[in-house]
Parts: C-alpha cells; sequence; structure tokens
C-alpha cells in the first residue's frame, strides 16, 4: 500500500483577533490633499524618484464617513499598459496569509473602453510579487488572480460586473495557500495564491486613463497565536490503492476541507468533520488538500 504521510506534533495556538481599519477620516489623522506620506501611504514614484501626484485624500464620495481616497489620471503620463500608478499602503510589519482578511469598498466614476482598470492587490515588496489581485476591468468585469496557466498566474473571471457610481465590497481572504475571494458579501471563487509569503503592502494602482477610482473603509484582520499546550497531534495521508485520503484528527478536528487541482480550481469540498475522502472520481494529477485541523491551516499534496 503506498502512503505519502503528513504527521506533525505541534504546539496548539490560542487565537486572537487583531484588526485595523482605514476610512480616511480626519479622526485617524488623515488630511485632504495628498496621500503620499499620510498614515504609512506613499503614491508611485516616476524615473526621477519623485512621487507621482493625483492620488488625494477627497470628501468628493464615501462609503464609510466623509472622505475616501481617490485614484486620478496623471496627466503628465501617457496611459499604461498595466496599473502601476496609485496609492500604496505599508503594513508596519509584514501580514501572515494564514488566517487573514483584507477588505475595501470600491467605486469607479467610468466604465468605458477609454476609462482606468484598477487593480487592488497583496503584495511582497521584497519579494516584488503580488500574492494575489482584484481586477476593475475597463469592461466592466470583476476579475481575480490565482495560480495556475503556463505562467503560474490565472485569470478567473468572477462573473459580477461592476456599475460606475456603485460601491463595490471586495474581500481577499487568505489561509495559508489559499485564497477565497467575497464581491459584497458573497463568495464567488476559491484557489490557492499565486506565491506564497507574507505581505508587506496593500496596493491600490490604476492604468492612467479615464475616469476616477474611490477606495474607502479598508479593513485588515488576522488571527494571533500564542502558546497553550503542547504534543498534539494529527495525520493524513493518501492510500493510493483505495483512492482515499485519510486524516486522523488526533486531539481535535477536521473542517473546511478543499481539495484543489493545480490550476487552482477547486475540484472537493467537505465542510463537515472527516476522517475518509474518497477521490477515485478525479482525473489522474496532482492535487493540493488544505482544511483546518482546531484553529491551523493544514496542507497536503497527493498525486492521484
Amino acid at each position: 500500500m503506498k502512503k505519502k504521510l503528513l504527521s506533525f506534533s505541534l504546539v496548539l495556538m490560542s487565537v486572537g483577533i487583531f484588526a485595523q481599519s482605514i476610512s480616511f477620516e480626519e479622526s485617524e489623522g488623515y488630511e485632504l490633499g495628498d496621500v503620499n506620506n499620510q498614515m504609512n501611504w506613499e503614491t508611485s514614484s516616476d524615473d526621477s524618484g519623485n512621487f507621482i501626484e493625483g492620488q488625494w485624500i477627497s470628501s468628493e464620495y464615501a462609503s464609510d464617513g466623509n472622505w475616501s481616497l481617490k485614484l486620478s489620471n496623471e496627466p503628465d503620463y501617457a496611459p499604461q499598459s498595466q496599473p502601476f500608478i496609485g496609492a500604496f499602503y505599508n503594513f508596519t510589519e509584514p501580514v501572515s496569509t494564514f488566517g487573514t482578511t483584507f477588505s475595501a469598498d470600491i467605486m469607479l466614476t467610468e466604465q468605458s473602453f477609454s476609462s482606468m482598470s484598477l487593480f487592488m492587490g497583496l503584495v511582497d515588496v521584497t519579494e516584488g510579487v503580488y500574492r494575489t489581485y482584484v481586477n476593475f476591468g475597463w469592461h466592466g468585469r470583476i476579475e481575480l488572480f490565482v495560480k495556475g496557466g503556463p505562467t503560474g498566474l490565472q485569470m478567473i473571471d468572477s462573473g459580477i460586473d461592476y456599475q460606475p457610481g456603485i460601491w463595490n465590497t471586495i474581500k481577499i481572504e487568505t489561509n495559508g495557500e489559499e485564497v477565497t475571494f467575497y464581491i459584497d458579501g458573497e463568495e464567488v471563487y476559491s484557489g490557492i495564491l499565486p506565491s506564497s509569503g507574507t505581505i508587506d503592502q496593500l496596493r491600490f494602482v490604476h492604468d492612467n486613463y479615464g475616469g476616477n477610482a474611490f477606495i474607502d473603509n479598508i479593513v485588515t484582520e488576522t488571527i494571533e497565536m500564542g502558546v497553550t499546550d503542547v504534543n498534539k497531534m494529527y495525520q493524513c495521508f493518501y492510500d493510493a490503492t483505495s483512492k482515499t485520503v485519510f486524516l486522523n484528527s488526533g486531539e481535535g478536528n477536521f473542517r473546511d476541507i478543499s481539495i484543489f487541482d493545480l490550476n487552482g480550481r477547486k475540484v472537493m469540498q467537505q465542510n463537515s468533520n472527516s476522517t475518509q475522502i474518497n477521490v477515485s472520481t478525479l482525473n489522474k494529477g496532482v492535487y493540493i488538500l488544505t482544511a483546518m485541523w482546531n484553529d491551523t491551516p493544514i496542507q497536503l499534496k497527493f498525486i492521484r
């Protein structure tokens, strides 16, 4: 019998929630005007190292309170092939992808061939990569980006259009290498992050076409762990003969069990506690199982 065994003796963690919200209000220390150098925000820099203007704290629109972040066209530059002009929020400490959510309210004023596309992205500045991002395309569609395809980055059509002048709430939920996207409170897709590691920066950038984008009510929530106990055990392994994944929970329970192919598509899900998952209906290939063991995210890669 062939097995791929994943077994851990580990420290059990207690869970606390850290939450940070940004609504660009005066009470939070913001001022109307250029957002650069306000409260850990910076804007894109030009070839000379100067910061690009046109990215403002504005009183024109708000989804929460009275002010919001306004991103607009920089007239000294031509339209770009990819979004890179905008505003970046730098976290004071790197943020883990384990049990963390990032959400923001976003509103674009135009939607046409000549209007801007906007990224909301999670960035590792040290490695110079996006962990993932959401795109408000000029064509009116909201697009999501996960691991997959020949380049390692796959665009997923959310199936949802945005409308000019209407706020949409985007939430990106990360759990280890797994990512789940929500639009206006509804889950729309789950997949695998294109890259793994911590997150240094929350980035809102556009391609310098027409119209404006407004950002408000940014919330980051993450689970903080503290040591409470030791020597708790779980085991996961795949039995190729029976085509079954076995989960031995030890002194705990498994939940939120999902299986993904290498294109980031969720091919199987089981929310209830389970000890055996038959995967004989899956095509032959490499798969990744993700789950929560108590409050600890786990992964198992297996070959069907």
